[in-house]
């Protein structure tokens, strides 16, 4: 073989791994997108891959366009929109029931192309801009797509482009590893960085292996299948659980001065204001501990303090209510059932994911918090 047919097949033969390599990267993106719908979806969910399209569950179908190319545009005859468009159309029977359509593509919209405010137009606009395109194109990788499109009821087609959204700019594979799973909440709160990536990857191979063990050829993700193996292998990484930081800090000249307080005084329950003074500022010390300690707790501890304010609103409208059967109620003294009847309830909250020995002082103190923060909340009650 000559010289320069040797470089020529070398030249072919690395184009042809390079065309390879895009390809097996396209079909992990599906993956990471299927995983991200994984973390991020609600209880029952299925996802599928290459079922109805790229990637779906029971509401969307969403089909994933990766490109290397950071330029990429989509333009008025690219072929990612006209084949995901003349499929949809080929298929309608068994999509038609979707709530949504999603072209997900690294591409950017090019100006002035049909494209432009796509999610803006309404059915008819979208399905006059398609045919416009139809009528001029020459297009001839489009051809069959076209044809599809022009044989379909025009009510039909309609009906398609008003699902029909498109997801633009998206990061590319890499860039959607890096940013979008290993920045998610359900990996950085449980982990330490440096087991992260590690992390991700198992759970990828999750997906993967769900094709490979499956009898059939249907490529389906059961959410409570996946959250199984999510815990299984946080066990596996998840460091050790941090020791409940125990405060003994004491009152100070100004405690009286907190909004919390004069709620206090507003229902007469004077005698509480020294263990609620006490209870908030041990919490507050406890948390800054946590937080300095495992700075990666400060979603489960929002979590708490979300849940807290929400039984404490429920709380006051059972109370609220037992008030319309009462006759001329002691206002005062059913704010204090009221008030009692939430510190019981809440004091037992002590669950926090990654802290043992959570002391019950840190629930009623953070009761307070809420208190404090919220201007809207009383615990006078009012009829």
């Amino acid at each position: 073989m000559s010289i320069i047919r040797s470089i020529k097949y070398k030249i072919k033969n690395m184009a042809s791994k390079s065309d390879a390599s895009t390809k097996i990267l396209g079909f992990k993106y599906q993956e990471m997108v299927a995983l991200l719908k994984c973390l991020d979806a609600k209880d029952e969910t299925k996802i599928y891959l290459e079922c109805y399209g790229d990637v779906s569950d029971e509401t969307d179908i969403t089909e994933i366009k990766n490109s290397i190319d950071k330029d990429k545009m989509l333009y008025d005859t690219h072929i990612d929109f006209w084949k995901t468009l003349g499929n949809l159309v080929e298929n309608y029977n068994e999509v038609k029931d979707f709530s949504s359509y999603i072209l997900h593509t690294t591409a950017s919209i090019r100006k002035d192309s049909i494209f432009e405010n796509w999610d803006k137009l309404k059915p008819q606009e979208k399905k006059d801009k398609v045919y416009k395109v139809i009528n001029t194109s020459d297009n001839k990788t489009n051809i069959k797509y076209y044809d599809r499109i022009r044989n379909i009821d025009i009510v039909k087609l309609q009906e398609i482009l008003g699902k029909f959204t498109i997801q633009s700019s998206q990061p590319a594979a890499k860039e959607f590893y890096k940013e979008k799973l290993l920045k998610h909440s359900s990996i950085v709160n449980p982990l330490e960085e440096a087991y992260r990536e590690s992390f991700v990857v198992s759970l990828i191979g999750v997906i993967s292996s769900e094709l490979i063990k499956k009898e059939g050829m249907d490529w389906c993700i059961d959410l409570e299948w996946f959250r199984g193996n999510y815990r299984s292998l946080l066990n596996r990484y998840k460091i050790d659980e941090l020791i409940f930081p125990f405060s003994s800090i004491g009152c100070n000249n100004g405690s009286t001065k907190f909004r919390f307080v004069e709620e206090l005084r507003k229902i007469d329950y004077d005698c509480k204001i020294g263990g609620a003074v006490r209870d908030y500022l041990r919490a507050a010390d406890s948390q800054f501990k946590m937080l300095r300690e495992r700075p990666i707790l400060v979603d489960s501890l929002q979590e708490l303090d979300d849940e807290i304010y929400c039984e404490m609103n429920d709380k006051r409208l059972t109370h609220m209510d037992r008030l319309t059967y009462v006759i001329s109620p002691n206002i005062d003294e059913k704010s204090k059932l009221f008030f009692e009847d939430c510190m019981s309830k809440i004091e037992t909250k002590t669950l926090i994911e990654g802290v043992q020995g959570v002391k019950s002082y840190y629930p009623k103190g953070r009761v307070h918090h809420q208190v404090e923060e919220n201007k809207d909340f009383t615990w006078k009650l009012d009829q």
